[in-house]
């Protein structure tokens, strides 16, 4: 397991995961939403974006760096459905997990997938949903090796109005 170490982005860190924001888009696969997505040269709105989520109090977003180096990053919200519906249990959400190419298979991600759980609990919550894509056996493998189990599927739907 290649040695990193997990730590809250703020400031030039969290600089540094919106750089790497476009790279989790590109390996996220082909979608037909590619084309009414942003390019990642307006980085500046979405750093302004997810800083103001994370100031909100209920997003948190982790990086995993070796020595100075950010080698993947995940987003991790609290009671994401407060705002939809009440619920029996507080739930929480990790909406992305991303580890660069040539630290896959090193632990990355179960690091970084272990600390967003600690997170979470640490926050109160008892139930942690991740949407994963159905093609990517990658992170589905990892979700499965910790417990999850695949509740429904998803199909999203676009249409240009």
């Amino acid at each position: 397991m290649t040695q990193v170490k997990i730590e809250k982005a703020r400031g030039s860190l969290l600089r540094e995961v919106i750089k790497q924001w476009k790279y989790y888009l590109r390996d996220q696969g082909p979608s037909k939403l590619d084309n009414y997505i942003l390019d990642i040269e307006s980085e500046e709105i979405l750093h302004n974006t997810v800083t103001a989520l994370v100031e909100s109090g209920d997003t948190e977003v982790l990086v995993a760096k070796e020595g100075s180096k950010v080698v993947g990053f995940t987003v991790v919200t609290v009671n994401t459905f407060q705002n939809l519906y009440q619920t029996k249990k507080l739930i929480g959400e990790i909406s992305a997990i991303y580890v660069h190419r040539e630290y896959r298979g090193k632990g990355v991600g179960s690091k970084l997938l272990e600390e967003a759980m600690k997170y979470l609990q640490s926050r109160g919550v008892e139930i942690v949903l991740a949407e994963v894509r159905a093609d990517n056996e990658a992170s589905m493998k990892l979700f499965t090796k910790y417990g999850f189990t695949v509740d429904h599927t998803v199909h999203v739907l676009l249409k240009e109005l």
